[in-house]
């Protein structure tokens, strides 16, 4: 982890904290519009900033396999973006769009509309959540086309690892509960400034706080 990541004052802390929540209302409204489900079917927490070690696989996932959508973002907000949800919750969210038995082909595969879905799905639920950070320090960024990743959740998780340099991570978890009754849609929106930008959104702070 960088040398700011482990020196996280109070007040720094704080404002990430609200940076995360401001993320997750954002993207709570947006996946709620995205799903046409009413605001109140869609729960949101604030999961960060966390350390990027702190991300584990959940006792019995070790074999399951788990959904990945993840941008690389420019120069002007420098870091990666990730979209994670369960394989169950990628599919559930890609037959309430397109439709049932659209979401995977014989091979157990998701087809490429599917895939298409998912990726601006994650695309817009993504840039909801990085509104707040691009507020603060006034600046817009434009990500890298979207790369899928389906594999099991160890695979998954070390390829979000893999981007980071900062050591944080900010984020939020999704659930939507959907009508007829049926498994709520749970997803995590993940986002690993790099060492850069950790540095410039951690002077905010500061200077919110003098």
């Amino acid at each position: 982890m960088s040398e700011q990541g482990r020196n996280l004052g109070r007040e720094q802390r704080r404002f990430l904290e609200r940076l995360c929540g401001a993320g997750g209302q954002q993207t709570g409204c947006a996946l709620a519009a995205i799903l046409g489900l009413a605001g109140d079917q869609v729960e949101w927490s604030e999961a960060g900033p966390v350390e990027v070690t702190a991300l584990e696989v959940g006792p019995g996932l070790e074999t399951e396999r788990a959904v990945g959508v993840h941008f690389k973002l420019d120069a002007h907000l420098p870091g990666h973006l990730s979209l994670l949800l369960a394989e169950a919750a990628a599919r559930a969210l890609v037959e309430r769009l397109l439709g049932p038995s659209t979401a995977v082909n014989g091979a157990g595969e998701f087809a490429p509309e599917a895939a298409s879905a998912l990726a601006e799905v994650a695309n817009i639920l993504t840039s909801a959540f990085l509104t707040p950070v691009a507020d603060a320090l006034r600046r817009s960024c434009i990500p890298s086309p979207p790369r899928l990743i389906h594999h099991r959740w160890p695979y998954v998780l070390r390829e979000l690892r893999s981007h980071d340099d900062s050591g944080l991570v900010l984020g939020v978890a999704l659930g939507a509960r959907l009508h007829p009754p049926a498994s709520p849609i749970a997803a995590r929106i993940l986002f690993a400034p790099n060492g850069i930008l950790l540095e410039d959104l951690l002077l905010a702070a500061r200077a919110g706080a003098g």
